[in-house]
This record gives C-alpha cells, sequence and structure tokens, in this order.
C-alpha cells in the first residue's frame, strides 16, 4: 500500500507540471493569450524553456516528506515514546 505522503507527493507533482504546462500550452499556442503571436520555432522554443520552469514545481515533491517527518518523527508504525512521555 502507497503511504499517504507519498501519494500525495505525486498527486502534486503532476497536477502542477500538467496545469501549468496546459495553461502555457493554451496561451501561446496560436498567440492566444499573449501580446505578440510567436513564429512556430519560437512557441516551441517557449514550452520548453516553460517546461524547465516545472521542474521547479516538481520539487514541490519533497514538501509532503519533510512535513510528514515534523509531525511524525518515528519511523515504526507503534505510537512513538520520547523522552518526555516517560
Amino acid at each position: 500500500m502507497i503511504a499517504p505522503h507519498v501519494a500525495a507527493a505525486v498527486y502534486s507533482a503532476l497536477l502542477s507540471a500538467i496545469a501549468f504546462g496546459g495553461i502555457w500550452i493554451y496561451a501561446v499556442r496560436g498567440g492566444r493569450l499573449i501580446a505578440a503571436p510567436m513564429g512556430p520555432a519560437a512557441e516551441r522554443a517557449s514550452i520548453g524553456r516553460f517546461s524547465i520552469g516545472t521542474l521547479a514545481y516538481a520539487g514541490t515533491v519533497a514538501l509532503p516528506f519533510a512535513s510528514a517527518r515534523q509531525r511524525w518523527p518515528c519511523s515504526s508504525p507503534s505510537p512513538c515514546t520520547t523522552a518526555s512521555s516517560r
């Protein structure tokens, strides 16, 4: 079974990549939402450069893991015991 924080990480990466990539492609193709239309070569180059930025969004995959470690410092499935709870 997949751990919840792993599922959240995968979901956030995929959603970010699909959403932002799709928005940019829609905006650029045919000059729909940009000030000046681009030629086909410039469109492809722009989409390629934008895709590099998507890697930064994929970097958010690490956030759920960091959050999970801060909230649940134990790696075992049993309840944690700390010095203060003894």
